[in-house]
């Protein structure tokens, strides 16, 4: 199960990143690669510049589970580790899933040292 990460504003800086991203039914330990190639479109001075097609290449790990505090309670989440290797340096994501709300909470570093924490704040219903 993926998740395309949020776009919009100065958030487009995610692109370069791994995307969340999780094998279900594996278990702790297990890891896998991916690839991807993005647009020049994306290049810019937040997210890197780049001419023509930027290969991004991807490995995640599933490296354990915790239960972390979020804004709706207490979540048993299994944590994935992740990697984007380029040419512009490398970005990662921790990422973290319950079966329940999916992931609900990202913690991504960009090659250039800036962070960006997403979490879950509510349930809709």
């Amino acid at each position: 199960m993926w998740i395309h990460p949020p776009r919009l504003g100065f958030l487009k800086v995610l692109e370069t990143c791994p995307f969340p991203y999780i094998k279900l039914n594996q278990k702790f330990g297990y890891e896998w690669n991916d690839e991807m190639s993005i647009a020049e479109y994306w290049s810019n001075k937040n997210s890197g510049i780049w001419t023509g097609r930027l290969l991004l290449k991807y490995n995640y790990k599933i490296i354990g589970e915790e239960k972390i505090m979020t804004d709706v309670g207490e979540l048993e989440c299994k944590v994935i580790s992740a990697t984007a290797n380029s040419t512009i340096g490398k970005s990662t994501l921790l990422a973290y899933f319950n079966d329940k709300y999916g992931f609900v909470r990202l913690e991504y570093k960009l090659f250039t040292g800036t962070e960006i924490n997403i979490n879950l704040k509510r349930i809709a219903g």
